[in-house]
């Protein structure tokens, strides 16, 4: 027989590990005494059967792939284990060695952005606790944000927590968010701290925009609603109730349902 195990204890998340494991089994599943599937695994061929419709020939992948469903793979989750199957076949010590460089990598991030929450922003909270006031976190701002746009760690589940929890000492919306960056900046400065502000001011101002559009969508919707109904015409009615869009601010009117009311009447519902 073919099969093949793996030492797969440099993989830390879980579900991950047990993912691997079953498109690992499902391989072994398919090998025979006479067929080593993972040479065809080696070959990268299951990548490529992702991409395609299998026919009753196509034993390996089907084995692979139902195995695989077992675990409740589909979509990208199975295509991210294929491709990461496909590297353990084709050479595992490279893979793990890969691997145990990003843990490395993963751990030191960890502990660096715990050293700087300690050491940074917990005396800037202690501050906050003794009666000094929000925009006392300029500089410790700063910091962070210097630091997130320049490490290689700024996507880490670490740096985003700290991110979102900064956030939240400036406010609970961007409103106040940006009400109190505003006079951040006037304090002490800071291109970071402008960048943020920035960023802030531009997605209020695209938030603004999609709410006047939205608006402007139901407003016309209810004209050409109104205007149906006045006409007692069913064509017109069936179209103005169904404009191509759903807001509950429209559909769920008073007009609305006077609209559906009549138009049923006229179809003899």
């Amino acid at each position: 027989m073919f099969h093949r195990n793996y030492d797969l204890s440099s993989i830390l998340d879980n579900s991950e590990r047990i993912y691997v494991q079953t498109s690992i089994d499902g391989v072994n599943e398919a090998c025979t005494t006479m067929v080593d599937a993972w040479m065809y695994v080696e070959q990268g061929r299951l990548i490529q059967d992702l991409q395609r419709e299998l026919g009753d020939h196509d034993l390996i992948p089907k084995t692979v792939f139902n195995n695989m469903r077992k675990d409740m793979h589909s979509g990208s989750s199975m295509a991210f284990t294929i491709r990461a199957l496909t590297e353990i076949a084709q050479d595992y010590q490279g893979w793990r060695i890969s691997r145990e460089e990003a843990n490395s990598r993963r751990e030191e991030a960890t502990r660096f952005w715990a050293q700087w929450r300690t050491d940074t922003l917990v005396p800037f909270n202690l501050g906050l606790c003794g009666g000094a006031p929000v925009t006392t976190i300029g500089p410790t701002l700063e910091n962070f944000l210097f630091l997130r746009e320049n490490r290689s760690d700024r996507y880490t589940s670490d740096c985003q927590n700290l991110y979102l929890e900064i956030l939240n000492y400036l406010g609970t919306c961007d409103e106040q968010r940006v009400e109190v960056l505003t006079d951040i900046f006037t304090t002490h400065g800071g291109n970071y701290t402008m960048d943020l502000l920035n960023t802030l001011k531009n997605s209020l101002g695209h938030k603004a925009i999609i709410k006047e559009n939205i608006k402007q969508c139901i407003l016309t919707a209810n004209r050409q609603l109104e205007a149906a109904i006045e006409s007692g015409n069913p064509t017109a009615l069936t179209a103005a109730l169904n404009p191509g869009f759903y807001y509950a601010e429209f559909h769920n009117s008073e007009l609305y349902a006077r609209g559906q009311t009549i138009l049923n009447g006229l179809l003899g519902r």
